[in-house]
């Protein structure tokens, strides 16, 4: 009987994911109809995914040590992720709402026009670090609405990307996308690779 109300659970799981996935996959074409540029892409219904950071097992501290999310960190990694694709960072963090095996996707999306400074490293003084200095849930990534605040001076202004393996990787990629976007449309070069989500 748990057995077959466990397989139930599952199917009920995928078929939610497999509605997700078409919900994102119209939602990805649907913008392409929109007039603002930032939503549009080189090629139409695709999105170039530059950057694919690896996620450091230190996120799991950030849910508490009596999270489901904590306690099933496997689970959950699988489906955590920080992207830089051609207009924008894109980031899940799941949250387990039953043990062991229903997931809900929390994804955050942030537009290169919402954004003044590329990303940088924070090495300290952010709310991730301990004691200003050590690392609990991974590198840490930082923007703010202007170059010159990107420091541990106004932690309050920064907005971060937590749980990295290589914060300097994902912001030198972060970096070129974005550059990549400002530049005039006729100056940008088309994407080696496409992925449709």
């Amino acid at each position: 009987m748990h057995s077959l109300t466990h397989a139930f659970s599952n199917h009920q799981c995928e078929k939610h994911y497999a509605a997700r996935r078409y919900r994102k996959q119209q939602h990805q074409s649907n913008m392409q109809k929109y007039s603002h540029p930032t939503f549009k892409t080189k090629n139409p219904g695709f999105i170039h995914i530059s950057h694919d950071a690896e996620i450091h097992d230190g996120l799991r501290l950030s849910y508490g040590f009596c999270s489901y999310n904590f306690l099933c960190w496997q689970g959950v990694k699988a489906r955590s992720y920080t992207q830089v694709q051609e207009n924008r960072v894109e980031t899940n963090t799941p949250v387990m709402l039953c043990p062991g095996f229903c997931i809900k996707d929390v994804i955050d999306v942030t537009y290169y026009d919402q954004i003044s400074a590329p990303y940088k490293r924070a090495t300290c003084g952010t709310p991730y670090h301990l004691c200003c200095f050590i690392e609990l849930c991974g590198q840490v990534a930082a923007t703010a609405p202007h170059p010159a605040l990107n420091n541990l001076c106004c932690p309050c202004l920064r907005k971060y990307q937590i749980g990295l393996a290589d914060a300097e990787t994902f912001s030198t990629e972060m970096k070129k996308s974005y550059e990549a976007f400002k530049a005039k449309p006729s100056e940008r070069a088309a994407p080696k690779v496409q992925v449709m989500e």
